[in-house]
């Protein structure tokens, strides 16, 4: 339609089209839009001509997307992404809610400015809604959700604070992957319990000061990542409840007390177990050991953490990596740990003069501030 022609052409000149990467045939005046450039690897209009898929990735377009894009009332796909120099920038255009059909924004690596428009919570087909590393700001609105049929939300890496509105958990069924990091959240809202399809939160980098209750109840969850906030107290023994868990950080908070035995309860985790850099204190707990899946154990930087390493950890024989370097930990490495170490390789870090044995089938042996491997740097037993 006319209209649609309208609509690209004014996102040409708004966007310094002459200077993209590629602008084949656009603003012809006698092909169609769907002869048009696009980045997509799909199939771009239906068969009476609508464009349905307006794909511009890394494509170099400067300036700001203009509200004529929402002419386009056909689409069911935008997508500019960027990635350094030129990018989009002012503000999102709240008229992009106007497009019925939507099911699929990705817009990310650009340089905006001001928020989230509220008016997207009114695009019910949305399935991806992907606007990371924008430099958006503010408070989302209460009004930014429900997204009904959405299955991965991402706003990492903008700069949105205060609390998640309970509005964006509207996909109870739907919704797998929720991705708000890199923000300065400060809380998570009750309703994110009614979402019976979750697999995935990823909430590091924010400024969480307490444990989100919320996601104690949240046992669908595969991947939970709540590393680098500002979270105190004891971890929260409803961390228990999240037996579906593979992937778990904790890291880089202000967790204090014993690593509690709530822990012990998630057999299935396998890619990454990580309390680094927290207050933990006690004794490392031997049921630690029974998590037989896991390829990643990071306990280092918690200087409170004393006694042996545990001799359950002869068990772990997944495991990849395993870090116990600065620490309070000392005695002597189990012989089993280190005949399953010989055997199956990981990439292990200790405090090695700290152990009277000096730890002989850990790699890493760190000091100071620093970790060398002690058979030298090119030896193939430091890479595993």
């Amino acid at each position: 339609t006319q209209l649609a022609r309208l609509g690209m052409a004014t996102l040409y000149f708004s966007t310094d089209g002459a200077n993209w990467r590629n602008s084949s045939n656009w603003i012809s005046t006698t092909l169609p839009i769907c002869d048009w450039y696009s980045s997509s690897a799909e199939t771009i209009c239906d068969a009476n001509g609508n464009l349905l898929r307006l794909e511009l990735d890394n494509n170099l377009l400067s300036g700001p997307l203009p509200h004529e894009v929402s002419h386009i009332r056909s689409l069911t796909t935008i997508s500019i992404q960027s990635s350094g120099g030129r990018a989009l920038n002012g503000t999102l255009p709240d008229s992009l809610s106007l497009i019925p059909g939507l099911t699929s924004i990705v817009i990310t690596g650009n340089t905006l400015s001001g928020g989230a428009p509220a008016a997207y919570g009114q695009l019910t087909n949305i399935e991806t809604l992907d606007l990371k590393d924008n430099g958006l700001s503010g408070e989302l609105s209460t009004s930014f959700g429900p997204f009904s049929k959405a299955v991965t939300i991402d706003l990492s890496d903008n700069s949105f604070s205060g609390a998640v509105p309970g509005a964006i958990a509207g996909s109870t069924t739907d919704l797998t992957t929720l991705d708000l990091s890199g923000n300065g959240f400060i809380s998570l809202p009750s309703a994110l319990s009614s979402l019976q399809g979750i697999r995935n939160l990823y909430v590091q980098g924010n400024s969480f000061a307490s444990f989100p209750a919320v996601v104690e109840e949240m046992i669908t969850l595969v991947r939970l990542d709540l590393s680098n906030n500002q979270i105190g107290g004891v971890i929260p023994p409803g961390i228990g409840n999240l037996v579906n868990l593979k992937d778990l950080s904790l890291a880089g908070n202000a967790f204090s007390g014993e690593i509690i035995s709530a822990i012990g309860n998630l057999v299935n985790l396998r890619r990454r177990l990580d309390l680094s850099n927290n207050a933990l204190t006690g004794d490392v707990p031997s049921f630690l050991g029974s998590l037989t899946q896991l390829q990643r154990l990071i306990l280092n930087n918690n200087e409170g953490l004393t006694g042996a390493v545990p001799a359950s950890f002869a068990n772990l024989d997944q495991l990849q990596s395993l870090h116990i370097e600065f620490t309070g930990l000392t005695g002597n490495i189990p012989t089993a740990v280190c005949t399953l170490f010989d055997s199956i390789n990981p990439i292990a870090w200790a405090d090695c003069s700290d152990h009277a044995d000096d730890a002989p089938c850990f790699q890493y042996c760190c000091g100071a501030d620093s970790c060398q491997c002690r058979y030298g740097s090119t030896d193939s037993r430091c890479f595993g």
